[in-house]
């Protein structure tokens, strides 16, 4: 599992590639170098979900406390996140393909979700996603949902022929958001990880908070006077 390298830290983009079977040590690692990135980094790129096996039945505690503890730093994080996955994705690693904003396969994603299996033991990560009966039905069979069917109900929303298209879809994307306003993208994902769940009036609320917050910005004079000199935008996250 790498770090960021000197390139993608010059592109603001942060590679992770998850090893398919992980161990605690790994996910200590993975949640260390989440803890410690650097700021230049505006946008994560997840890989690596091939090939999960379905593990025993009992979870194991300490796979889950760092498979929650990823999720936290991922979610708290306030960049944009993308999960390249092209094959099974069940077991420790659901959680996190669940966490990202962009999840993007091809015919050979499928996702298997469950309680019982070791390390997915927030359902509520799907109900983000899925009408409660719609979740708890795919939950409590614990069947099989190939990617037709993820991309359906939006689990999964890009399909590609091949895994290289996905690659290039997905990088593409991360450059594209790492010329964006981070401060913008950090109050974005605030207002709908928190604004969705609380009463309307709460959440516009919330909303103008944050409104008021990025207009402060310099990032928003940065974005004004880049539209009135008809010039492109340099976004430094102030």
């Amino acid at each position: 599992m790498p770090g960021v390298s000197d390139e993608q830290q010059s592109a603001g983009v942060a590679i992770f590639d998850l090893p398919p079977a992980p161990e605690p040590d790994d996910l200590s690692r993975l949640r260390d170098l989440l803890d410690t990135l650097p700021t230049g980094v505006r946008v994560i790129i997840m890989r690596g979900f091939a090939g999960v096996p379905l593990l025993e039945a009992t979870p194991d505690e300490p796979v889950q406390r760092l498979i929650a503890g990823i999720v936290d730093l991922l979610e708290g994080a306030g960049r944009p996140l993308i999960a390249i996955l092209d094959s099974l994705v069940a077991g420790p690693l659901t959680e996190i393909a669940l966490a990202c904003h962009w999840r993007v396969g091809t015919a050979a994603t499928a996702f298997r979700f469950h309680p019982a299996l070791r390390g997915c033991a927030r359902p509520s990560l799907l109900t983000r996603i899925l009408s409660s009966p719609v979740a708890s039905e795919i939950l409590l069979t614990g069947r099989l949902v190939e990617s037709a069917e993820a991309l359906s109900l939006r689990i999964l929303q890009q399909r590609f022929e091949s895994r290289q298209q996905v690659e290039e879809f997905c990088l593409h994307l991360a450059e594209t958001l790492s010329t964006g306003a981070p401060l913008a993208h950090r109050f974005t994902i605030e207002s709908v990880r928190h604004g969705s769940a609380l009463p309307l009036p709460r959440a516009l609320a919330l909303e103008s908070a944050l409104f008021a917050r990025a207009l402060s910005t310099d990032d928003a004079r940065e974005g004004i006077a880049a539209f009135l000199d008809k010039r492109p935008p340099f976004f430094c996250g102030r």
